[in-house]
């Protein structure tokens, strides 16, 4: 029962949720930099700003060719493939692989980045539950609930918003695991800072 295991604050499971929350900060600044990065490479390759979104779709065409799967297109809410990979599968056991976030976290960069608008939110949770996934496998967690703490955690990193992401995970988890999840939100927005995928967010 992942509820009574987590029912009381003990030194090994305290230190494995700050060691997540690490980990997922720093994935949410990896988003955050790729994208103003990538964002910065358009404009350079291409001055013509209604031309960026043309090669960003262009790009994510050839990766979603290459890759031979569909599963990374769209949100993460659902898959063009009634067996693909959503966020969803990273609940499921044996559903998700924990390098899927990383490639949703591609795709994301360069859309965003090539000036297509909106719908970041929702990739960050896949990003977020994957990389829960893969550090629960890791050391031997439960996956369900680290797979939620990345869900709330990332989000809160890349988009600095510790306070919405630690309520979050405080409603969607029984109650002494929802505390677990705020703490490893914080964590994550400590780790990175003021550094936001929000260029105009007034931090």
């Amino acid at each position: 029962n992942t509820t009574a295991r987590f029912a009381e604050l003990t030194p090994k499971l305290l230190g494995a949720t700050i060691v997540a929350g690490i980990l997922f900060g720093l994935a949410g600044k990896l988003f955050a930099e790729l994208t103003h990065g990538v964002q910065q490479l358009f404009k350079k390759l291409v001055p013509y700003a209604p031309l960026r979104p043309a090669l960003g779709a262009v790009l994510v065409i050839g990766l979603t060719f290459a890759l031979g799967t569909r599963d990374f297109l769209g949100i993460g809410v659902a898959s063009p493939d009634p067996h693909g990979v959503s966020i969803l599968s990273a609940f499921t056991p044996g559903g998700a692989s924990p390098v899927m976030g990383g490639v949703i976290l591609r795709f994301t960069a360069v859309t965003l980045a090539s000036g297509f608008k909106g719908g970041e939110v929702t990739p960050l949770f896949f990003i977020g539950s994957t990389a829960g996934l893969a550090f629960a496998h890791l050391f031997h967690l439960p996956a369900g609930a680290f797979a939620a703490f990345g869900f709330v955690a990332v989000v809160a990193a890349a988009a600095n918003t510790p306070i919405a992401a630690a309520v979050m995970g405080m409603e969607i988890l029984p109650g002494p695991v929802g505390v677990y999840a705020a703490l490893c939100a914080g964590t994550a927005y400590l780790l990175v800072g003021h550094r936001s995928v929000y260029a105009s967010q007034k931090l």
